[in-house]
């Protein structure tokens, strides 16, 4: 599954522009929009602050996405005059609460991932100063549940990734503020069960990979859940049968998981459903054509 939690794409944003060094390196791509450059995008070339020094005299930039990259607390400090920036993406372990600190308040900050960083609970405090906030991925960061409370504070989230931290279901129960909360990545998490789920009716995509989580039944209150990954997770039958009850699911991974051919009667039922990955499991060709008789619009994954 790709990031839960992802910029969003700006539609004006076109193709590559000559620039000078080190933003004319082929691996580095210049985003242009009305003849000036307004974003830049490398993935895992070694950029580093003293590069961030010069970013600015490209233009207008409101994207930057350097994963992979060598950028520390003074590339953040050159990123951070950046006031008209809207995303920002970054992954690598020079990444610290430290130099984080300095995007507090960056007015236009909508979509922020600092992927396998080395931030901390209390690196999270800056993120309530973003006023525009709406996507977060903090995915493999060192955080746990005593910064949960922080996120909570971010009310204009729509789009939260915590895929591979250290939060566990204390942490979970503590999202009831981000009642705009759409997708959420909890992958690899420490979360074990959902009866401390908030009441979170505006979530369409969920991530459960990789956790013990058995018990399906708290989410039978999200309604309008579109996608559910629950690949490499234990469950059982029941659990099959509460997500067959969800009314719009339309993607389920079961993938890796202990699901069989009988197990799969419910989903016969699941009539918004349109892609089943059921890959390394002990369902069989029989099946798959009860399904796919039932439903014929399904696609199944095998």
């Amino acid at each position: 599954m790709p990031p839960l939690v992802r910029a969003a794409p700006l539609l004006f944003l076109a193709a590559a522009v000559a620039a000078e060094p080190p933003w004319s390196d082929p691996a580095v791509t210049l985003l242009k929009a009305d003849g000036k450059v307004v974003g830049v995008r490398a993935s895992y070339r070694p950029v580093t602050d003293a590069d961030l020094a010069t970013l600015a005299d490209l233009g207008p930039v409101v994207r930057v996405e350097l994963r992979g990259s060598k950028v520390g607390s003074v590339g953040l400090a050159y990123l951070a005059k950046l006031r008209d920036l809207e995303a920002l993406v970054l992954s690598g372990p020079d990444l610290t609460d430290a130099g984080v600190k300095a995007l507090a308040g960056l007015p236009k900050l909508r979509h922020l991932a600092l992927e396998a960083s080395a931030l901390t609970d209390a690196g999270l405090a800056i993120l309530p100063s973003l006023p525009e906030l709406t996507t977060l991925d903090l995915r493999d960061a060192k955080v746990s549940d005593a910064g949960i409370a922080t996120l909570a504070r971010c009310a204009k989230l729509t789009r939260l990734g915590l895929a591979g931290t250290a939060v566990g279901d204390k942490g979970l129960a503590a999202l009831g503020g981000l009642t705009k909360l759409e997708a959420l990545d909890l992958a690899g998490t420490k979360v074990t069960g959902l009866k401390g789920l908030p009441p979170l009716v505006e979530l369409r995509e969920v991530n459960l990979a990789g956790t013990p989580v058995a018990d399906l039944k708290p989410l039978a209150g999200l309604a309008k859940l579109r996608s559910l990954d629950l690949a490499r997770t234990p469950l059982d039958e029941d659990a099959v049968a509460a997500v067959a009850a969800l009314p719009e699911l339309e993607h389920l991974d079961l993938s890796s998981t202990p699901v069989r051919d009988a197990w799969l009667e419910p989903l016969a039922k699941a009539k918004a459903l349109r892609r089943l990955e059921v890959l390394f499991t002990r369902v069989g060709p029989d099946g798959v054509a009860a399904l796919r008789k039932a439903n014929p619009a399904l696609t199944i994954v095998r």
